[in-house]
């Protein structure tokens, strides 16, 4: 969904923005992939004068939303978090605000949502969940599922909670008002047929028939293509060698371009590449929204003239020549004001700048989130490994025709968490 669509509103959207007004208690926002959720908060922000915190599990997340990180902003340590490790937040910062947005819920895990709702309870001086502050969290749990490392933690939502997600939280059995809101209007398919597909594919509820017509886009190696394709693969060692043989294969010199890096920003905030490597001819994926509207996050391109601060692309969508500088991210910490009347205020403690550009032969399926693409080659390598892969997969590209597999799909990468299933049947 593009900036141009979010503005022609359904009733969706109305209903949501309503809501969001006189929003008290919890309320999360869902949909399946190109339903326009984060279209749509960026017209939140633009529209609402609510003192807003914005926050992310992953500090690229939080530079994309121009917000804090969860640890960031609570203050929590790296690694397992533990009551003892809780910094309470001024009282003058809590006052003040009336809303906080956590984007990708997907990702935050049971027992972060209880360290979120203690602390802002240890803040405030409330024992109402979360300090008696409105949340929005904003998501897709079909898409991007919380990350449980080793043995340990393992053992532990074993134990202590139902699943890691974050509705097995404690926190979840006291709220009074939550809402879920599902988006069901879809902006980046426009086939009913390939809607309904990845509908199935999204709830495991493929029949003989429907592998069968999906694996028809099996690939071809004889197949000449005139278009752009992407390879969407499972992991980065995949998508990393498949963009170093291609750019390897192009006979121009190759041209580095560093970003420029100021103030505090971390390693694993970089919203693109530190040193991005090209050559003329090198294919290419951008990686923001054009103010210009040129391009969007997903636009494919070929790079067509490397000049010492800028670049020429050809561009997939209408064969034009474009030039692209770089551009500048900005961090972002919640502080309050200096002065006698202390507001709560989103400082841009760093930047960093670059071109809005990654080689694009290939990408692993989580850096596909939320782009959109013509045409892909999707590739499973040994098989889907996480809930949801093949359903982010397949959802990147507009149309069934578009897909080619480079195996055939099997009953096994289409997982599905029925645990997500019965969430969403209780709230629905």
């Amino acid at each position: 969904m593009n900036d141009a669509a979010i503005y022609q509103l359904n009733q969706e959207h109305h209903y949501v923005l309503d809501q969001l007004d006189n929003l008290e208690g919890c309320l999360f926002l869902t949909g399946r992939a190109g339903t326009g959720k984060s279209s749509l908060i960026q017209l939140f922000k633009k529209l609402n004068n609510k003192k807003v915190i914005y926050l992310a599990p992953t500090g690229v997340a939080a530079v994309q939303i121009k917000g804090q990180t969860i640890h960031s902003f609570f203050k929590f340590p790296p690694g397992w978090i533990r009551p003892s490790d809780y910094k309470p937040l001024p009282k003058k910062m809590i006052a003040q605000i009336d809303l906080i947005f956590i984007d990708e819920i997907s990702m935050v895990r049971a027992e972060m949502l209880d360290h979120i709702d203690q602390l802002l309870r240890l803040s405030s001086g409330s024992n109402k969940p979360f300090g008696g502050k409105a949340m929005l969290w904003c998501g897709d749990l079909f898409q991007l599922p919380p990350v449980v490392n080793g043995s340990f933690e393992l053992d532990y939502f074993r134990n202590v909670y139902e699943s890691p997600y974050f509705f097995s939280a404690n926190v979840f059995k006291q709220i009074q008002s939550f809402e879920l809101i599902e988006l069901s209007r879809i902006y980046r398919q426009s086939d009913p047929y390939f809607i309904k597909l990845l509908e199935k594919i999204r709830l495991n509820e493929l029949d003989e028939d429907d592998l069968e017509d999906i694996n028809e886009r099996c690939f071809n190696p004889k197949d000449e293509n005139t278009f752009l394709q992407i390879h969407l693969c499972t992991t980065n060692v995949s998508a990393n060698r498949i963009n170093m043989e291609r750019l390897q294969a192009l006979k121009d010199p190759a041209k580095i371009y560093k970003a420029k890096i100021t103030g505090q920003v971390q390693v694993n905030q970089y919203p693109g590449e530190e040193q991005l490597i090209l050559k003329i001819g090198a294919q290419v994926v951008f990686t923001r929204n054009d103010p210009n509207k040129r391009f969007v996050n997903g636009s494919l391109g070929v790079v067509r003239n490397l000049k010492e601060n800028s670049i020429e692309i050809e561009l997939e969508s209408n064969n034009k020549y474009i030039e692209v500088e770089p551009f500048n991210w900005e961090v972002i910490k919640y502080n309050l004001s200096s002065g006698k009347n202390r507001e709560l205020i989103p400082e841009v403690v760093g930047h960093f700048v670059q071109l809005p550009l990654k080689l694009a032969w290939a990408i692993t399926i989580h850096k596909s989130q939320g782009k959109t693409f013509e045409h892909v080659v999707i590739e499973m390598g040994t098989g889907a490994f996480e809930f949801g892969q093949t359903y982010v997969a397949f959802s990147r590209c507009k149309s069934l025709q578009g897909i080619q597999l480079k195996q055939k799909l099997r009953w096994q990468d289409v997982r599905t968490d029925e645990r997500i299933l019965d969430f969403l049947r209780l709230h629905s």
